[in-house]
């Protein structure tokens, strides 16, 4: 359960994140509820799901009857967010030389998802570009924790050959980060 996005709360239950790129079927909530019970079983704790939106989800369904049933999903929308001015607004920093704090990057990573006039790629790849930046003071965890959020979330929404440009980005920035260390 591991490589999921599962987050113990501080009540002791747990929160697992899905992304969505596409509208939310009653199928897609049957294969919610069925990953809910056995996380349940797993940490043996309530679990609630929680499906991060992105722009091109036009319909939402949150809740599924069968009989007395209901089970519900809590969503966050993404499409009214402009991605690419988040990323205008870093690049512009970047640009002027200012330094880019953890707090400024709290959404970056999630700007893919977002509204905006670049591709899904496009976006990936700039964020990429924002991270490895001088300008961008974060510590090494919180930058390998965004590159594997950012790995994830392209393998989900991309198609393959788009993927895979993200990815030979994202092995590129890990090979030149090597080799400035050992020789530094």
């Amino acid at each position: 359960m591991e490589n999921y996005f599962n987050y113990e709360m501080k009540d002791g239950t747990y929160m697992h994140l899905e992304f969505a790129d596409h509208s939310i079927t009653e199928e897609d909530l049957r294969k919610y509820r069925e990953f809910e019970e056995s996380l349940e079983e797993f940490y043996g704790a309530p679990v609630q799901t929680m499906v991060i939106c992105s722009a091109d989800v036009k319909s939402i369904k949150t809740e599924l009857r069968d009989g007395n049933s209901i089970y519900q999903i809590r969503t966050i929308s993404m499409g009214e967010q402009d991605g690419d001015q988040i990323l205008r607004e870093l690049e512009k920093r970047k640009k002027k030389g200012k330094k880019i704090g953890e707090k400024r990057l709290t959404s970056l990573v999630m700007t893919p998802l977002m509204a905006g006039e670049t591709s899904k790629e496009q976006r990936f790849c700039r964020v990429l570009d924002l991270i490895h930046s001088e300008e961008v003071e974060i510590r090494e965890e919180t930058r390998l924790r965004m590159e594997s959020t950012i790995y994830v979330l392209a393998k989900k929404l991309l198609d393959q050959d788009a993927f895979e440009r993200v990815k030979e980005k994202i092995d590129l920035a890990f090979l030149e980060e090597k080799l400035n260390v050992s020789q530094g």
